[in-house]
């Protein structure tokens, strides 16, 4: 077949496929099924493994930040008892509402790889990030967050997720999940 005279695809058909591929983890086995083979064939050995972070802007334009009101100051001192038992349940009831993504790590901890991946948010959000400087850099979009064999430079495991900036140390978490499932293959 003649690459030249192929017809170019339809904006509409990449879309699709794009859609495709995001609901589908067929990249991701490809990804898994590369590193097994490349560690097994001993193409590297990697003892240590970087894990990083870095962001990508959204094409999208960032919405509008919804103004909110100042909160009350808070009351300094000790609470009393029964302030504090009324706190102590709304923080419960909070906690029990949110993802297992959005959860302490130690929370985490029993939970499979696939439903942690399944939970990760992946629409755009605002980030920040310190520079260089010690300045704030502030962007909207995404991070993609990456294990790294220092030898070799295999990307070992990789995961797109929101730009949220309390991702890193879940990501990482997840990163680690990951490492540990693919020593286990290795040991087999």
């Amino acid at each position: 077949m003649d690459s030249v005279s192929d017809k170019t695809p339809s904006e509409a058909a990449y879309s699709r496929l794009l859609t495709k591929l995001s609901e589908s983890d067929v990249l991701e086995k490809a990804q898994n099924s590369l590193v097994y083979q490349a560690t097994t064939e001993g193409f590297f050995s990697d003892d240590t493994v970087a894990i990083d972070a870095t962001h990508f802007e959204a094409c999208d334009k960032a919405p509008l930040k919804d103004e909110q009101p100042k909160a009350e100051p808070k009351k300094r001192g000790r609470k009393s008892k029964i302030e504090r038992e009324s706190w102590l349940v709304a923080k419960a009831e909070r906690e029990a509402t949110l993802s297992i993504f959005e959860k302490k790590i130690e929370a985490q901890l029993p939970s499979p790889l696939i439903e942690l991946r399944s939970s990760v948010p992946k629409d755009p959000q605002r980030g920040v990030k310190k520079n260089s400087e010690g300045k704030n850099v502030f962007w909207y979009g995404y991070k993609a967050h990456l294990a790294v064999g220092t030898k070799s430079q295999y990307i070992l495991q990789s995961l797109f997720s929101s730009g949220y900036r309390d991702m890193v140390y879940n990501a990482s978490k997840l990163a680690c999940d990951r490492l540990n499932v693919f020593l286990k293959q290795q040991a087999a």
